[in-house]
Order: structure tokens, then C-alpha cells, then sequence
């Protein structure tokens, strides 16, 4: 049986031939975003989540091995950044540069497909507008920058993933590349990280909420047949979905409810700002212009209601065009308030890498808002509102600049990072390959610290590190297997040493109160070492534990 033909979806400039201007200034908005995302590369240091997948990559054993292939870097995390990296260390030792420049170079992708996206629902002007305000934006550049999350991936894949959607809600076939696409596009945003359902779940309620008569069109295209084994997948893809989901989810209470609002909240504003990333990496924190972050989501939700007024009262011939622009705005402010809910719903989230997931719906809103607002005008007033809405345009790309115009001026104070965020990490890794050649064992007493140094250093002196915090953290002298945990961190007859932050710098004090006890414990064979270059002991201190007759006791 042929499949029947449903009717396709109105485009604006899928068939259009790109202008020479187009293929310039698409170029050039990512090269401004390369310009911002490589800007002194090395800082601020590298951070936990960029070195989670680091040692999988390079050979070391990961979370969960399956037949000899890393499947998974951490509980949550996919093996898949790791096998894109593994070539890539091949080449090139790990490095800020090895690390962060790639995960930047997805992110133009990210750019890319987001610019395909609003050029078939708009114009090529209005696309290229966009794309300036994301290639700027602060959440956005600073957070691939130095993949925390990591996202960067992520936003890759969901860019993507709207792009074959809306590519196939174009055809007319339910069946289609396109939905291919769709569907393995998904799948790998979820095995790079779980938290990726949140905007698979959006995508499956908004969609449907939105665009269900065209799917509904498509469904009844599709033969019996060829229909009922897709809907048993979908079926059991999505109770495994809520399997996988509902045990993480906060049951409602109205108080607290309330109170993770405004939580998710106030962190969206301060990552559309720039507030979230200042206030991580900087001992103190410098002011950023913060209304963006409600400006954004404000502009565009009075722009569609004014918008929808005005669709109402229309009759001419552009109405279904427009009306399909519309929905597509609806579309956005769904998905945004939908991820939204989820994140609220979800104790665990609370962090920058979670809340960027938001982008760049809001954006998406408010420039289809913006673009049928001023449609809805005369020929003779159009200019007009599109020159007040280029002026409200700059006044968000100044605003942007000058985040990151903050942030970057930062950069020439080193000592101004907070110590998890230090560039001096890889100062320490140099020193300990010089250094600890004849140590047994380096202990790490601090959060933070343990991957970086492992993927830093020589593969020699990585192997003698050990990521021991949780056990330095968990002591206590009342518990009955203390004798055994001093005997595991201060091991008899080998030479060790050990690595934290200063006490201001610490990110788990108590680890560090709990090593000054333990170490007298064991014999108080344990110094400092006083030889350490400034610049290290600036953000981190360590500790030497020789061979001597006290490890008999």
C-alpha cells in the first residue's frame, strides 16, 4: 500500500537560495562567537566537569564498561563525549585547549542549526538577527566555553533535533528521514546525559499540543501495519521513560513548590545575565546588567499576546502563513514553560547546566513575537516598529557585551578565580610530574581536584593519584573501622603525598579538619611541604608523608 500524502505545513525560505550576504554574515556571527568562547582559553582552569570523561577517553576505565567500550563516565553520563574525544587525545595530550576547543567548535554547530531553523520559519534577516543575540549571549558563551554540565553536546543535539522536526512537520509523510533523524537525535541527547528527557518529554507535549492535527494527517497516512510496531515503541519508550523519570521527581506541595520557582527562577536570570557564571568562578563576584534575564521572557509574552489580539480581528491573504508563525511562538513558550516545570519538579536540579537548557526557546519566542508584531502593521509603519525593535535588539547586545566585557577583564587578575576554578591546576600537574616520581600514592583531600590532576599529569604519576575526599570527609573517630581508614589514606612503609585547597579555598572544610586529626592519629608523620612555588600555594597546599620507623605502629 502507498502511503497517502497529508497536507504540509506553510515554510517562509526553505527553497530560497542563500544570498551572498547570507553566506557572509553567517560566518562571521560564528567567528564573533569563536572570538568570545576562545578569548585566553586556559581560563578560567579547567573544572570537574570538563575532566569527567577525560580519563575514559585516554584509556583509563570509566564508570561502566560494557565488552571493553566505556559506556558510562559517571551514574547519569553517557561514554559519548569520550569516544568523540578519544581521537582526539590520540593527537594532542589534554590541555585547555584539547579539551575546551572542540566542545566550542560543536557549539557553532549548535549556532548553525538554530540559524537553518528560524530562516525557515522567518526570514534570513531575521535569522541572522537571532543568531547574534545567541552568539553573544552570556549564558550561552560562557557555559560551552567550559562545558559545564557538560552541555555543550546537549545544546547541540537540541538544535538539531528541532531542525529534523520541523523539517519533517514540513512533509508530508509520516515516515520520513527527517523523523529518523528526530528520533536518533534524541536517543544520543539522552546517552550523553539523562537529564536530556526533560526536553524530550517538552518536545512529545508540545508537539502534540501544537501540531497534533498535521500528525494526526500523517498517522492516517500510515498503513496499519506499518503503524502498530511504532506505536508499541512508543509505548514502552515511554513507560521506561517514566520509569526512569518519575522516582526523581519532588511530589508537589504548594510552599515548597512556590519556593523552587523562585529558585529556577532567579538562576535563569542570573545564567541569561551572566550573574551565574560570575558568581562561580570569581572570589568576588563582579556586577553584570541583570534585566535581561526578565526582560527577555517579558518582551516576548506581551509581544504574542498582542500578537494573538491582533490575529483574531485579520482577514487577508497572509493569515495562514502568520497563523502558522503563531503556533510556532506558542511552540516555544510551551517548551519553555514545560522544561521549566520540570526542573522545578526535580530536587537534583539547581545549577547553571541545568537551566540552560531554557535556551534559546525564550529567544526563539521573542523574535517570532517580535517579526508578526510588526507584521500586523502597514507597509507604510512597518519600518517604523522594526526600527524601535532594532533599538531594544541593541540595547541586548550591549547589555551581553558588557557581561562578558566583565568577565574578560577579570582574566588579567589570576588570583581572582575561586580555587575549583583555578588555572593553576595545571602549574600543580607540571610540578607533581617533577616531583613525585619516587612517591607511592597522592591522596586528594579536597573536592575538585582528583580528575584534573589525573588527566593532567604524566600517565605515570595520574595512576598514582587517588580521589580520597569522600573518605577524608566521612571519618569520624567514633566509627568502628576508623583504624582501617587511616591505614587506607596513611598506608605503613610508602612515601605519599597529599593535595588540597587552602583552608579559604576549601570546597569541603570538614575533609580538611578531618586530615589534620587523621594524620595525628597516624603518627603525625605528615609535613607540609615547604618548598612549594608561590603560585601553587597561592590556591592549593601539600602535604608529605616519608617512610620512617612511626609507620610500624
Amino acid at each position: 500500500m502507498v502511503q497517502k500524502l497529508s497536507k504540509p505545513v506553510p515554510v517562509a525560505s526553505s527553497e530560497t537560495v542563500w544570498a551572498r550576504w547570507e553566506m557572509l554574515a553567517l560566518p562571521s556571527l560564528l567567528l564573533l562567537y569563536l572570538a568570545l568562547a576562545t578569548y585566553k582559553i586556559h581560563l578560567p582552569g579547567l573544572y570537574y566537569d570538563e575532566m569527567l570523561f577525560v580519563g575514559p577517553a585516554a584509556g583509563e576505565r570509566p564508570y561502566l564498561r560494557v565488552w571493553g567500550l566505556p559506556l558510562l563516565t559517571f551514574p547519569y553520563i553517557g561514554a559519548l563525549k569520550a569516544w568523540l574525544y578519544t581521537p582526539i587525545f590520540k593527537l594532542f595530550e589534554p590541555s585547555a585547549v584539547s579539551i575546551r576547543l572542540p566542545a566550542i567548535l560543536i557549539s557553532c554547530g549548535t549556532l548553525t542549526f538554530g540559524y537553518l531553523l528560524l530562516r525557515r520559519i522567518l526570514t534570513p534577516r531575521w535569522a541572522v538577527a537571532f543568531i547574534l543575540a545567541c552568539a553573544i549571549h552570556p549564558g550561552f558563551v560562557l557555559l560551552t566555553r567550559v562545558d559545564l554540565g557538560p552541555i555543550a553536546l546537549m545544546l547541540f543535539f537540541k538544535a538539531l533535533c528541532l531542525y529534523l522536526l520541523f523539517r519533517w512537520l514540513e512533509t508530508p509523510r509520516f515516515l520520513s528521514w527527517s523523523l529518523a533523524g528526530v528520533v536518533v537525535t534524541c536517543a544520543l541527547g539522552f546517552f550523553d546525559k539523562f537529564n536530556f528527557i526533560w526536553f524530550v518529554v517538552a518536545v512529545v507535549f508540545s508537539t502534540l499540543a501544537v501540531y497534533g492535527r498535521e500528525i494526526f494527517q500523517k498517522v492516517r497516512s500510515v498503513p496499519v501495519r506499518r503503524l502498530l510496531p511504532v506505536a508499541v515503541a512508543l509505548v514502552a519508550l515511554g513507560l521506561v521513560t517514566l520509569w526512569i523519570i518519575f522516582p526523581l521527581l519532588q511530589k508537589p506541595n504548594i510552599r515548597a513548590f512556590s519556593d523552587r520557582v523562585s529558585q529556577i527562577w532567579q538562576l535563569y536570570e542570573s545564567v541569561t545575565s551572566g550573574a551565574a557564571t560570575a558568581y562561580l568562578w570569581f572570589k568576588s563576584p563582579p556586577a553584570v546588567p541583570s534585566w535581561a534575564g526578565w526582560a527577555v521572557p517579558s518582551i516576548a509574552a506581551i509581544l504574542f499576546f498582542l500578537t494573538l489580539v491582533a490575529y483574531v480581528g485579520r482577514a487577508d491573504a497572509n493569515k495562514h502563513a502568520d497563523g502558522w508563525r503563531l503556533r510556532f511562538c506558542l511552540w516555544c513558550l510551551l517548551m519553555f514553560g514545560i522544561i521549566f516545570i520540570e526542573m522545578v519538579l526535580t530536587p537534583q536540579a539547581g545549577g547553571p547546566h541545568h537551566v540552560i537548557m531554557l535556551f534559546p526557546f525564550d529567544l526563539l519566542a521573542g523574535f517570532v513575537a517580535a517579526f508578526l508584531f510588526a507584521h500586523f502593521f502597514s507597509k507604510k509603519s512597518q519600518p517604523i516598529v522594526v526600527l524601535l525593535e532594532g533599538c531594544v535588539l541593541l540595547g541586548l547586545v550591549a547589555s551581553n557585551l558588557r557581561s562578558l566585557e566583565v568577565h574578560f577583564s577579570k582574566f588579567e587578575d589570576i588570583s581572582s578565580f575561586r580555587g575549583r576554578w583555578s588555572p593553576h591546576v595545571e602549574l600543580l600537574a607540571r610540578y607533581l610530574d617533577k616531583t613525585a616520581a619516587k612517591v607511592d600514592s597522592i591522596f586528594i583531600i579536597d573536592w575538585g581536584i582528583g580528575f584534573e590532576l589525573t588527566a593532567l599529569c604524566r600517565p605515570d604519576i595520574g595512576r598514582k593519584v587517588h580521589d580520597a575526599w569522600p573518605t577524608f570527609l566521612g571519618w569520624s573517630a567514633e566509627k568502628p573501622d576508623t583504624s582501617a581508614q587511616i591505614r587506607g589514606v596513611f598506608p605503613p612503609r610508602r612515601e605519599t603525598l597529599y593535595v588540597s585547597f587552602v583552608p579559604e579555598e576549601s570546597v569541603f572544610p570538614q575533609a580538611l579538619q578531618n586530615f589534620e586529626q587523621m594524620r595525628i592519629v597516624a603518627g603525625n608523620t605528615t609535613k607540609a611541604l615547604s618548598d612549594t612555588p608561590p603560585a601553587i600555594a597561592e590556591t592549593y597546599q601539600l602535604f608529605e608523608k616519608r617512610v620512617s620507623g612511626l609507620d610500624h605502629r
